[in-house]
């Protein structure tokens, strides 16, 4: 049971590495053999990836599992609206995302400070918080409020986006984005523990399918939000308001899931099937 945030730790530490490495090997093709080689070569290596997909065994359905299907389907959908503790991390990363995501704005910030050499490391910062705190993350295993932790992350998201609103200067802008993908891991790691200890292995794949709904349409309707507010009212404002919003926001879920705000790790174990979840 405690080895759970140490397991949520590595399946990050794969993303953060993939992240960091893959822009800067992009960089040195393109910058040493040119353009198309580059997307010759990520073309190749998504042609690799399908082969090992091809290669991987089928896995056999958990026991008593059902049939794959539109009720299949809608019984996972039941199962996380039952469960106030999978709503709120759902709720919490969808919110601090589509309020809080800047991409869309970086290549704009670049432009401030010396255009394409600092989009680079405008992109790069966040993956570099993240991999950080994947590296010292033994802590998480400690703290009981699994719960308030990603909801104190996430504000933590935000309040490190509001203060990138208030950047004049490159060095200061990749310190809120490092502080920002820190923050944003923590609440990942927390949240991936919490489906690991709640989740059923007969509805792993199901729950899985809404964790991806969250996971890519938060940072897609956030970079829609940052583009246009930052047509509408300039720069600074669209990052600083979308800070603002994403703690105002997430501090809203806490009355409206208390159960999730006061989820704890728990201490029975993990048994055949699920773990209960123990409130206050």
């Amino acid at each position: 049971m405690t080895e759970l945030p140490a397991v949520s730790a590595l399946t990050s530490l794969r993303g953060t590495t993939a992240a960091i490495a893959g822009p800067a090997l992009a960089g040195v093709c393109i910058a040493t053999l040119g353009l198309p080689f580059a997307y010759g070569v990520d073309a190749a290596t998504y042609a690799i990836s399908l082969f090992a997909l091809d290669a991987i065994r089928s896995i056999p359905p958990a026991g008593g599992a059902r049939a794959v299907g539109f009720s299949s389907i809608m019984e996972g959908i039941a199962y996380a609206a039952s469960r106030p503790e999978l709503i709120g991390t759902y709720l919490v990363d969808l919110i601090a995302l589509t309020c809080a995501m800047p991409m869309a704005v970086f290549p704009a910030l670049a432009a401030h400070w010396g255009g394409p050499r600092a989009i680079g490391y405008l992109y790069s910062a966040m993956s570099v918080g993240a991999f950080g705190i994947t590296l010292v993350s033994g802590w998480t295993r400690k703290v009981q409020r699994r719960g308030a932790a990603v909801v104190i992350a996430a504000m933590l998201w935000g309040v490190a986006i509001m203060a990138l609103g208030y950047s004049k200067t490159l060095p200061a802008a990749i310190a809120c984005l490092v502080f920002a993908g820190a923050a944003d891991m923590v609440s990942g790691l927390f949240r991936m523990t919490i489906w690991n200890e709640t989740i059923p292995s007969r509805l792993r794949g199901r729950l899985a399918a809404i964790e991806q709904l969250s996971y890519m349409s938060g940072p897609l309707l956030g970079n829609v939000r940052a583009g246009f507010m930052a047509e509408r009212f300039g720069l600074a404002r669209s990052i600083t308001w979308g800070g603002l919003a994403c703690v105002a926001g997430v501090i809203a879920c806490v009355p409206i899931l208390p159960a999730f705000w006061r989820y704890r790790r728990s201490e029975a174990g993990i048994c055949e099937d699920t773990v209960k979840p123990q409130v206050d």
